[in-house]
């Protein structure tokens, strides 16, 4: 067997899904942790649009979350440019998330490899792309989550 969408594996390897305990957690409880993701949203969000028009791609650690898609633009071959990719927990306990596959040929580079987030909270992971070689670049990077396999897309045009 493998992980469920609703639910853990008999092993716990499946960390994204609340344990049965967990399920039976306070409503109050569960309306605190949303509360206070809500408020810091709010938080991020007013600064996030202080600094610049574009919101940054978020990538949901739950199953079947939205694939983000990160934009570089145009870039020079030769320079680098950096984007910014949110990362939110929604689950009430912290999760350990791990990049399991980016090309290394394609110029892309990650400031963390292995991270922890914290409950309800949003973490955020610098993307640097220095291209190689001229052209359109589409490059899949792989999140693992206990069990779970995350997506997020990079896109790119070198010139």
């Amino acid at each position: 067997g493998g992980c469920s969408p609703r639910g853990a594996r008999d092993d716990g390897c499946c960390s994204l899904a609340s344990q049965p305990a967990r399920r039976t957690a306070a409503p109050r409880q569960r309306g605190a942790m949303a509360a206070l993701h809500r408020t810091k949203e709010l938080e991020l969000g007013s600064a996030r649009q202080s600094q610049q028009s574009d919101p940054i791609p978020v990538l949901t650690l739950t199953h079947f979350a939205r694939v983000p898609h990160v934009s570089f633009g145009t870039v020079r071959t030769g320079r680098s440019k950096i984007e910014r990719l949110a990362v939110d927990n929604p689950d009430i306990s912290p999760l350990r998330v791990t990049v399991e596959r980016l090309s290394d040929h394609k110029g892309f580079e990650l400031s963390q490899r292995d991270f922890v987030v914290q409950p309800a909270e949003r973490y955020y992971l610098s993307i640097t792309w220095t291209p190689v070689e001229a052209g359109g670049v589409r490059e899949t990077v792989t999140f693992r989550v206990g069990c779970v396999k995350l997506l997020c897309i990079l896109l790119g045009k070198a010139e």
